[in-house]
């Protein structure tokens, strides 16, 4: 599960498939030090209040996240099936569709192919504060929610798939709203 604080066998797993170069009694007798050459090291900085949720959706690698200051809201949505939907407080569960996302080498570039067309699943917000750390891993599905002035450390595995998977809302009529798209503002790189 994602709500997973460092420190975790899981997180502590995935720093260390992600070792390299080790080198044993660095500087004093029993020390160990280890690069991480093959990670990817990303910050995120919401610089205005986030006025809507990314679509919820899981990754195509596994991430330890440090949040270096402000607030971080992460909803973990799980898939149920229909009888669990029906005991569960309503305003927790959402008719969704499943759309798989294959990559094509540059954020924002991919191809779309509905799977799924109507799948249950319940939510449950985290709150994660400066010096938290929260772990998710390609099978754990989430939407994220910034406080403006938030910075977080992310550590990334490599790719582990080159597809990860969106939820969208379904219609009483069985129609998806397609909430994830690209547009031109986005991913736009600073000079």
């Amino acid at each position: 599960m994602a709500y997973r604080k460092v420190g975790s066998a899981q997180t502590l797993q995935m720093f260390k498939e992600l070792e390299s170069d080790v080198l044993r009694n660095y500087v004093i007798p029993g020390l160990k030090s280890s690069l991480f050459e093959d990670m990817t090291v990303r910050m995120f900085e919401q610089e205005i209040v986030q006025l809507r949720e990314i679509s919820p959706h899981n990754h195509r690698f596994n991430f330890a996240s440090l949040v270096l200051s402000g607030t971080v809201h992460n909803t973990i949505w799980e898939e149920v099936n229909n009888e669990e939907a029906q005991e569960t407080d309503p305003k927790y569960v959402h008719e969704m569709s499943m759309s798989e996302l294959t990559y094509l080498d540059n954020p924002g570039d991919y191809s779309k192919a509905l799977l799924y067309g109507l799948t249950y699943w319940k939510t449950k917000t985290y709150e994660y504060q400066t010096g938290d750390w929260y772990f998710m891993t390609t099978q754990d599905y989430h939407t994220i929610t910034f406080d403006k002035g938030t910075k977080v450390m992310v550590f990334q595995s490599p790719d582990i798939s080159r597809q990860s998977y969106i939820l969208e809302p379904v219609l009483p009529n069985g129609d998806t709203v397609p909430l994830s798209t690209i547009d031109r503002w986005m991913f736009q790189k600073e000079e």
